[in-house]
């Protein structure tokens, strides 16, 4: 994914007949980015249907789910933070 003037953007390969293309999609006007995106980590995570991104020292995380192809925020299980007060990460 990719932030564009606030907003996520999904990037979307196809691969086949070994050709590999890409597709932006339009930006989520419904999910807002009001901080630095350098907080995002590098890599997403596939669990239950979607992708999840982690921001680091923040208990929230953007979620995308590839059926409709939206973003949201939504938290993790407390009980997965490690320290739910200084540091939230979530695994």
């Amino acid at each position: 994914f990719a932030i564009e003037e606030g907003r996520p953007r999904a990037w979307v390969t196809s691969v086949g007949n070994d050709d590999c293309s890409w597709r932006a999609l339009p930006r989520d006007e419904d999910a807002e980015v009001d901080f630095n995106p350098w907080l995002f980590e590098n890599r997403g995570v596939h669990a239950g249907g979607k992708i999840y991104w982690h921001i680091c020292n923040s208990p929230p995380m953007l979620a995308l789910d590839p059926v409709i192809l939206r973003f949201s925020y939504l938290h993790g299980p407390r009980a997965l933070a490690v320290d739910p007060i200084i540091v939230c990460k979530v695994r």
